[in-house]
């Protein structure tokens, strides 16, 4: 009998964040989808209101709450999907460092901005 060949395969170890990570994708999806929904439906209903009402109806608990899931999930969601694009195509070690931390900083801001302003509206 020959001899078997076994190829060199080297496979680096896994960092152990892909199914956390794949998970944390399929979440916020879920949520974007019902919370999606509820949003373009009130942006429909409250189309043609004053700044007063739209306010208002801003102000009401539930909708503000909704309003701050919908937008923390959009943003961490595109925050996953953005890094996963930079793992798979951005090969050259500090352009990859940069784009990753470009990638923070601007889902930080995104956050903060956020938060600041549904902050603003309520008190």
């Amino acid at each position: 009998m020959g001899k078997r060949f076994t190829p060199n395969i080297i496979i680096a170890p896994s960092e152990n964040k892909g199914s956390g990570h794949w998970l944390g994708q399929r979440i916020s999806a879920i949520f974007l989808t019902f919370l999606g929904l509820w949003f373009v439906w009130s942006v429909v209903n409250g189309l043609g209101q004053d700044y007063d009402k739209t306010i208002e109806w801003v102000k009401a608990p539930k909708n503000y709450v909704l309003s701050l899931l919908f937008f923390l999930s959009l943003t961490y969601h595109m925050y996953l999907g953005l890094e996963v694009i930079i793992d798979d195509y951005i090969h050259i070690s500090f352009w990859h460092t940069f784009s990753q931390f470009l990638l923070k900083l601007f889902s930080g801001i995104l956050l903060i901005t956020f938060i600041w302003n549904f902050y603003s509206i309520i008190f």
